[in-house]
């Protein structure tokens, strides 16, 4: 049964207390969390009509509550000024508890440390201006900018409005001139554990894709490093959609490159029937995205997803997909990316 509007505003007051918690604890202030969980209630009730789940109606306002949370620990980081940091700061940290009726309780006591910032390492950032263009089969990136810290780099790009394609991910690395290479997995400074890229941007707001590495803060001449890209992989402005029929297993459209065939079959999923979508790739990447549309245009939630990694042509990758509660025959997948671009030799980009 659908949520009516009473049956909205009736539960998420319920759940104020927990989610109150849940605001305090990851934003530290009583006036950020109040005002955190007002700005969730207020986009659940915008949005309660597509939720087809009512047993998941505290999953689902929570996780609405997170995203809140992250945005404004974002605009928080974005408003810091590396500059205006004190030479002390002092960290204290309380245990709170969650009541039987949801309500947040602090523990008595909590601990307080001192932690003295070193000044060579809260330096004013480094910037590098690059400002040129690369193609990629047809698909332009400005390399706009490095930007070091004595934490952290950040390569800023952005795309040709031109383009048919949005950028999701891009594999690349740094090279000094003396030959020391510069890598987020495997190279000589970063490690798989501390050299992971990460990429933000909203494909319905293109802007600048940045991405973080350990710092180079500290390479001599870092604007004598040379970029290369071996790869990137891109979701096609159309936003294609394939459409499954959860019945006979059939599926219409055009999968991502590497999809070979889409498997449907009835399982049980943390002791539900659960609707799984397998999807065999020769790509180790989840294909499809992470929310389905119904016939009446309804928006359902993966419930979970896994993947087995492909090993060799003979053994491809198998994505799994479970959605619970649906109750349609058919469903409409977005695609979570379209091509891969792989140039014959990497790109370079001398930075100078």
């Amino acid at each position: 049964m659908d949520l009516t509007e009473l049956d909205y505003l009736e539960r998420a007051e319920a759940l104020r207390g927990k989610l109150y918690g849940i605001a305090l604890l990851t934003l530290g202030g009583e006036a950020a969390a109040i005002d955190a969980v007002d700005e969730a209630v207020y986009k659940g009730y915008r949005n309660y009509r597509k939720l087809r789940q009512p047993q998941y109606f505290e999953t689902w306002l929570i996780r609405i509550l997170i995203n809140v949370c992250r945005d404004e620990l974002r605009r928080r980081k974005r408003e810091l000024a590396v500059e205006t940091l004190p030479e002390t700061l002092v960290l204290e940290l309380s245990l709170h508890r969650f009541t039987e009726t949801g309500d947040s309780a602090a523990l008595d006591g909590a601990a307080r440390f001192s932690i003295h910032l070193d000044p060579e390492k809260t330096a004013k950032a480094v910037v590098v201006p690059v400002e040129q263009w690369v193609d990629l089969e047809g698909q332009r990136l400005l390399v706009d900018r490095l930007e070091l810290t004595p934490t952290r780099t950040l390569l800023y790009l952005d795309g040709d409005p031109s383009n048919t394609a949005w950028l999701q991910s891009l594999d690349f690395w740094f090279t000094a001139p003396d030959g020391t290479v510069y890598d987020q997995q495997d190279g000589t400074v970063y490690d798989q554990q501390d050299g992971t890229v990460t990429a933000i941007g909203d494909p319905e707001q293109p802007g600048f894709y940045t991405y973080y590495f350990q710092s180079l803060y500290f390479v001599d001449h870092p604007e004598q490093l040379t970029l290369h890209i071996a790869e990137a992989v891109w979701l096609d402005k159309s936003e294609p959609t394939v459409t499954i029929d959860l019945t006979s297993g059939d599926w219409t459209g055009t999968l991502p490159e590497g999809a070979l065939d889409i498997e449907v079959q009835q399982v049980n999923y943390d002791g539900e029937t659960a609707t799984e979508l397998t999807v065999a790739t020769t790509v180790n990447r989840m294909p499809l995205d992470y929310v389905f549309t119904a016939p009446d245009g309804s928006v359902y939630d993966c419930r979970g997803y896994s993947c087995l990694m492909a090993d060799g042509p003979e053994h491809p990758a198998r994505c799994c997909y479970y959605l619970t509660g649906y109750s349609w025959d058919t469903l409409t997948a977005s695609l979570s990316y379209t091509d891969i671009v792989t140039p014959p030799e990497p790109l370079t980009i001398p930075l100078s």
